[in-house]
């Protein structure tokens, strides 16, 4: 960092660098529900917190009396709260209009002081945000505030030199302390309240007598400016902090100084005394933190992990945590006792600043300020995907008229083409000397126009990149373009008040539109060309007529400056976003306001769907809001980081990442409730999807303070002790089940005494662990115990409410080796040979052989115990190499059986690997969500009749059954695979995307944290899609084998179940990409517990098992008399049936060349085989043509007789024959 040259000129350096390092300030996210009480009264609001943390840099951190709450105010002109417990945002305070350079809470905890730069001071409603009143009087900026000790009276430090004396409770002026001969930047009561300090850029340090004003006296000693001052808790000392790099220690009785402390190398910002008077800490622009011995001045700790200046520190009220606030733009949290970090308050999220929907509103495509592009699948099964490769903040976002290009501009000065489906950047284009600021494709997707800041519009050759011509005529910044629908005109909008119309086949101005008074952000045409409207920061919005250029009307509504204007597709509506953070819907025909809506961040774009139905809107608070036509808000997408998403409705319905969940969370006063606390109800899997489709969501209301969970009081265990009393307050929702977990694994469903009132006062609960099989003798286990609200609806899961305990097993710490059991089961046949699956056996058996491989060189042969159950055979042990292998059919009984072996077998450090494959669907029971297996029984997957409770224990494994089971094995290392299909009817159309029932990703989600599995879930909806595999085997096994091949494995050919299942999720959809209800599956991690290795892969290992190889997918075929027109021999259905059969693979495998057979009728990439006979006595010709994306690949002429059955069977052999060699050509 620069040092000053001049003690005076350090201030104007702060002030400086930090104008360098502006950017506009990310606005709080709170979703405000009005809520009210069943009187009618106003209760608390709950509000939706995104994590964005600050901007900029943070100036002043302040924790409040009881120690629960942190408050940090920042140069970006706001004020956070913070959970200190959790590190998570409880509260944004808006108000100031410039730099927030200090806070303070008052001693009673009731308020907070803040203060500006706009020369304010600020004081709050703690408990409710509320701004309670500005005090104003100082004429420069004010520095620093703080309480006396009774919380009566509030000081003020300020650059125009003085200290001004508040009443706390009024906010009136009482005095003005005058003497220093510059500004004042610190000051601090002294614990009787009869004493104030102040430290200036005089570089003084002055004492004030607070009942009269005087100035008692002046310390000197500092070389530099004083930016801090501090009293001890007992009122004897005095420390300060210079940017002369010192710390000084003062008695303040006699005003002697007794010593001062060095080692930074940087201006010293800060320094606090700990409660107890012994420490003191210091913050500096050398980015680091010093704890020092105040007896001694003996340093005794440096913390670093800021990146930048330190500005703030302050101890909490018991002196064990420390927190610090910088220019990084963080706060951190640290242990006073270690120095170690505990947590930073940090943001997560940024700005959208321009969104479009891709044409047929399959995509949302999104700018971001992080430099990066968002794409929100709409249809599909995928949230979000990133695209990154600018350098510098997103301003423009457009699709190609096809679709499969999208073009951006950014701060890098550059126009980049991307591929669409790939994500990849196809060409960068450079020629502009500034800011790109908009970008708009010619309607017949050949040119690309860009806007720059410097002055210009290009337009270029999409497919080669080059630049065809630079129009210039603005004399500022041009900040938006937009083609006409026929692609004849150009339209451009500047910051020189005006709109140009260019002649887009030669570059010439055709004309200029000056009527605005201010500068033109954005210009659209309507669908017909007839006319343009544009928006300006003189707050209105004008519509011309194109033909002759002539103003139309003028649209007055918005109280600041619009960012963007839409035409509706059917031009009778017109959309206009603006930094009063409004959208209003205008009327084109009369110009009249149709409906105001938003009100929370500055609108940024605004963008109607193709289709009309839907509007989206880009904002300052970091999130895309997507509106139906009634103004209704449909759900909110927010990006919180490249990979981390959430989707929320205004009721409180969402869908998220599991790190997306993390990142945000509601706050009821002061109480935060994270995702994961109401996901029993709230949970929506793929709500995006739903609320755009228009498909109903759940019915349900944002929960309110009076539906909070019960409150949990507790004991930690002591050595020995297994036995605790748990007492559970009911806080007006009632009290629920309560939930006992031990490592992750659920050992009581409810441990509420029988009989239980759920609305009763409190409940007395009694744990004991003596018999609990999870526990790790010698070493700490978690325990946890999740109380329920009595809906259900609210649970105290990792909440500062709940019960978290670490109790440590008697014995020994385990020193046996970890032993891997497997219980693998694929069903294919069933009852109901209507359900039966062609793969689920095979792949069953796959699975069971590379795990087994693996696992038997990773821990030894004789440490690996598989049970298969694939068949109708028992105790098989061909199959394997390990001693403990046998085979098993897939019946109920036998699952339970290997169950319970494996119950008295397996230790608390071995490894369980759960893989079933067949059917699988969801039952909506009392309770939750329930997954069923379906086993060889089975006959029905019909919900009413799997509903009866003898039917379903009859014919499917129940994630409740399994709950059960596995809470019998003690095995800490749990990896749970599903590759299932929801037994959904068929989709005709391969083309089509079908979803899996978010009832089943529910039931998933239940049973992980029941069970502290690691999950991967397969995704088909329905037996086709499942089936439908060039490789003849499940997508979601292949892709595991693939893995296990060499695609994930790590140091040297460790197999870690994370990253295979990591690399499962993502690598499914690569290989289904033409199969239309495959979805990206789901891979779901339990709260307690690593990823653990599986097994060990070496070159050797990986040659001991094969994938299959592709083989061609054939569709439906047609097959008919030429002559005729109709299949009068019915050999149709013969032909059908021998493509099915060669579909049907042995278990053990097969590697001869083949087929796959699909029963639908469209499928990218697909073969149809399309065939004409004709006679000629007994003897048959059939002209086969296989057609594959509507084109021909081959003609090929089969011939045989027709004599019986017989003959006509081996002809369609013939005919399959010649497929598979044919198809079999075209893939190689």
């Amino acid at each position: 960092m620069t040092n000053c040259l001049k003690a005076r000129n350090c201030h104007e350096e702060e002030k400086n660098l930090l104008r360098g390092r502006i950017r506009l300030s990310i606005v709080w996210l709170l979703l405000l529900v009005p809520l009210a009480d069943g009187r009618g009264q106003s209760v608390e609001q709950t509000r939706l917190v995104v994590q964005t943390g600050h901007s900029r840099g943070v100036s002043s951190v302040a924790f409040s009396p009881n120690g629960k709450t942190l408050a940090s105010g920042g140069w970006d002109n706001i004020i956070k709260f913070w959970e200190v417990a959790s590190g998570q945002e409880l509260r944004t305070l808006t108000g100031h209009s410039s730099f927030v350079t200090a806070v303070a809470f008052s001693p009673d905890g009731n308020t907070l002081a803040s203060g500006s730069w706009d020369k304010t001071i600020k004081l709050w409603d703690v408990a409710s945000g509320q701004e309670l009143k500005t005090l104003t009087g100082h004429s420069n900026y004010v520095n620093a505030v703080a309480f006396s000790a009774d919380s009566k009276t509030l000081a003020s430090g300020s650059d125009d030199k003085t200290i001004k004396l508040w009443e706390g409770a009024s906010g009136q002026e009482l005095r003005t302390l005058a003497g220093h001969s510059r500004g004042v930047y610190s000051v601090a009561f002294s614990a009787d309240g009869k004493t104030l300090a102040s430290g200036s850029d005089d570089t003084s340090i002055k004492l004030w007598d607070i009942t009269g004003g005087q100035d008692l006296r002046t310390l000197t000693g500092h070389s530099d400016v004083v930016r801090s001052v501090a009293f001890s808790a007992d009122g004897n000392l005095l420390a300060s902090g210079s940017y002369d790099k010192t710390i000084k220690l003062w008695e303040v009785a006699s005003a002697q100084e007794l010593r001062t402390l060095t080692g930074h190398s940087g201006y010293v910002s800060s320094v606090a005394f700990s409660p107890d008077g012994k420490r003191l800490a210091s913050g500096s622009w050398d980015e680091t933190i010093k704890l020092w011995e105040v007896a001694s001045g003996r340093e005794v700790l440096t913390l670093t992990g800021h990146s930048s200046i330190v500005r703030s520190v302050t101890f909490s009220s018991d002196g064990k945590t420390l927190a610090s606030g910088s220019w990084d733009e963080t706060a951190k949290l640290w242990q006073v006792a270690s120095g170690q970090e505990l947590r930073a308050l940090a943001g997560h999220s940024s700005f959208v600043t321009s969104v479009v929907f891709s044409p047929g509103d399959k995509t949302l495509a999104s700018g971001d300020w992080d430099n990066t592009i968002k794409l929100w699948e709409l249809v599909s099964g995928r949230e979000l995907r990133t695209l990154k490769g600018h350098s510098g903040y997103v301003t423009s976002v457009a699709f190609s008229p096809d679709g499969k290009m999208l073009a951006s501009g950014s701060y890098d000065k550059t126009v980049k083409l991307w591929n669409g489906p790939s994500g990849q950047v196809l060409r960068t284009l450079s020629g502009h000397s500034n800011i790109v600021r908009s970008v708009s494709f010619s309607p017949d997707g050949k040119k690309l126009a860009s806007g720059s800041d410097d002055k210009t519009i290009k337009l270029w050759e999409v497919t080669s990149g080059q630049e065809l011509r630079r129009l210039s005529g603005h004399s500022d910044m041009v900040r938006s373009v937009s083609f006409s629908p026929d692609g004849k005109m150009l339209a451009s909008a500047s910051w020189d008040k005006t709109i140009k119309l260019w002649e887009a086949a030669t570059g010439r101005e055709l004309r200029t539109l000056a009527a605005h008074s201010d500068r033109v952000t954005s210009v659209a045409f309507s669908a017909d060309g007839q006319t343009l409207a544009s928006a300006s920061w003189d707050k209105t919005i004008k519509l011309w007529e194109v033909a002759s250029g002539q103003e139309l009307r003028t649209l007055i509504g918005h109280s600041r400056g619009i960012y963007s204007v839409a035409f509706s597709p059917d031009a009778q509506s017109l959309a206009s976003g603006s930094d009063d953070k409004t959208i209003k819907l205008w009327d084109v025909a009369s110009g009249q306001e149709q409906r105001t809506q938003g009100g929370q961040w500055e609108v940024y774009s605004v963008a109607f769907s193709t289709d009309g139905n839907t509007l989206a809107s880009g904002s300052a608070g970091a999130r895309i809001r997507l509106w139906d036509r009634a103004g209704e808000e449909l759900s909110s997408l927010i990006a919180l980081d490249e990979n981390d998403w959430a989707v929320v409705t205004p009721n409180g319905l969402f869908d998220a990442s599991p790190g997306g969940r993390k990142l945000m969370h509601y706050v009821v006063g002061m109480e935060v409730v994270t995702l994961d606390q109401m996901k029993d109800l709230y949970y929506v899997p793929r709500l995006l999807q739903k609320a755009v489709a228009g498909d109903p969501l759940p019915k349900v209301e944002l929960f309110t303070a009076q539906q909070l969970f019960p409150e949990a009081e507790y004991q930690q265990l002591k050595p020995g002790q297994k036995t605790f009393i748990v007492k559970l307050r009911n806080r007006g929702g009632g009290i629920g089940p309560a939930q006992v977990l031990v490592n992750g694994t659920e050992i009581i469903a409810d441990a509420r005494p029988e009989g239980f009132d759920p609305q009763a006062k409190e409940a007395i609960l009694t744990i004991d662990l003596s018999t609990v099989k999870q526990l790790l003798p010698g070493e700490e286990n978690k325990v946890e115990v999740i109380a329920r609200n009595a809906a259900g609806s609210l649970s105290s899961k990792n909440s500062a409410r709940g019960v978290k305990l670490i109790f440590v097993g008697e014995g020994k710490t385990l020193t046996e080796p970890t032993e891997l059991y497997a219980i693998i089961g694929g069903v294919s046949k069933y009852v109901d040979d209507n359900l039966n699956l062609r793969y689920s056996a095979k792949d069953g058996v796959d699975f069971a052989r590379a795990l087994e491989i693996g696992a038997a060189k990773f821990l030894g042969r004789d440490k690996v115990h598989i049970r298969l159950l694939v068949g109708d055979k028992t105790e098989n042990k061909t199959l394997f190499t390990v001693p403990d292998a046998s085979e098993l059919s897939p019946s109920k009984e036998n699952f339970r059986k290997v169950f319970g072996e494996f119950a008295a077998k397996a230790k608390q450090n071995d490894i369980l690997v759960v893989y079933l494959s067949g059917h699988g669907v969801a039952l909506k029971q009392q309770g939750g969500d329930s997954y069923l297996y379906l086993i060889q029984e089975a006959y029905t997957t019909d919900n009413s009749a799997l509903a009866e409770e003898k039917i379903r224990t009859a014919t499917t494994v129940s994630s409740e059954e399994l709950v059960q089971w596995i809470k019998e094995i003690p095995a800490s290392k749990k990896a749970l695979v599903l590759d299932t299909c929801a037994a959904g009817a068929a989709a005709e159309s391969l083309k089509t995307r079908k979803d899996v029932p978010s009832d089943q990703i529910r039931a998933l989600e239940r049973l992980k944290d029941r069970t502290g599995f690691f999950v991967l879930m397969g995704s088909a909806a329905d037996k086709v899609s499942y089936e439908t595999t060039t490789y003849r085997q499940g997508l979601l096994t292949y892709s595991l084998l693939q893995a296990l091949k060499g695609a994930k494995l790590h140091d040297g050919g460790y197999a870690d179940v994370g990253q295979l299942f990591d690399y499962a999720q993502d690598r499914v959809p690569q290989l289904a990409q033409n199969i239309g209800a495959i979805q990206q599956p789901r891979s779901l991690r339990p709260d307690i517990g690593s990823p653990f290795d599986i097994g060990l892969y070496t070159a050797a290992e990986q040659e001991l098992f094969r994938l299959p190889s592709p083989n061609p997918l054939i569709l439906r075929p047609s097959l008919q008399n030429k002559e005729l027109g109709y299949d009068n021999l019915r050999l149709l259905p013969l032909f059908q049936r021998a493509l099915l059969e060669a579909s049907y693979v042995n278990t053990r495998g097969s590697s001869e060349p083949s087929l796959v057979f699909v029963d639908a009728s469209e499928m990218r990439d697909a073969f149809i085989p399309v065939g004409s006979y004709t006679l000629a006595g007994d003897k048959v010709t059939v002209k086969l043509n296989l057609i594959r994306n509507d084109e021909p690949v081959t003609t090929q002429t089969v011939e045989g007789t027709v004599v019986d059955e017989q003959s006509k069977a081996a002809l369609v052999q013939k005919l399959v024959a010649a497929i598979i060699t044919e198809t079999q050509k075209s893939l190689h």
